[in-house]
């Protein structure tokens, strides 16, 4: 079976064989190879990857300005199954650090303000990253919702605007359709997650 290149720029690819090779070498650097599902070992082997072949990948000193859409291969190839593979949540901090990008600027370029020098962010560069927000968002109320983690509900009130509220999501599944309201209620009165905002347009 053919490799799967996962990002190119101007003759420069990473295949998936070439980040299966780094991580297993920063893993086998590890006392314990189980480290690396540690949420700060797993940063360090983002980090570890961009030095060793990310960098070249995006070679800013060569081309200059940031390629939204080069990144969004790397965000959706690269670093998107990494987290799934090694149990952490997707988030935009620790994707700044496998492209080395500021964080505050990512944000600036969701929020439409201003890219390189003065010129204003493309709509697409916008939706881009915007998209990478969703996914982020969207893994952390997962997360919490799996975990009802105190943390991870501090985040979505940080990050996303999200704010506690007494009335709690709740899926519907096979065994929730033949429990009364009144059931529902007393299984989650003590429950409070998070609701987010609806802002203006």
């Amino acid at each position: 079976m053919d490799e799967c290149i996962l990002a190119e720029n101007n003759g420069i690819q990473v295949y998936d064989s070439d980040i299966q090779l780094y991580c297993d070498e920063y893993i086998n650097s590890l006392p314990d190879e189980n480290m690396v599902y540690k949420p700060m070992v797993f940063t360090g082997m983002l980090e570890y990857l961009y030095t060793h072949c990310i960098k070249q990948l995006l070679n800013r000193e060569k081309y200059g300005s940031i390629d939204y859409e080069l990144l969004d291969h790397v965000f959706q190839n690269i670093y998107k199954p990494l987290c799934y593979k090694y149990n952490n949540t997707p988030k935009i901090i620790t994707f700044c650090c496998l492209v080395r990008i500021d964080s505050h600027n990512l944000g600036d370029v969701k929020n439409g303000v201003l890219s390189n020098g003065h010129e204003r962010i493309s709509k697409n560069d916008t939706t881009i990253v915007k998209k990478w927000y969703d996914i982020c968002e969207s893994g952390l109320v997962e997360k919490t919702v799996e975990n009802n983690g105190i943390g991870s509900m501090f985040l979505l009130k940080a990050k996303y605007g999200y704010r506690d509220n007494d009335n709690v999501l709740t899926i519907q599944t096979q065994q929730t359709q033949h429990e009364s309201a009144a059931e529902i209620a007393a299984r989650y009165a003590s429950a409070s997650l998070p609701e987010k905002p609806q802002l203006d347009e």
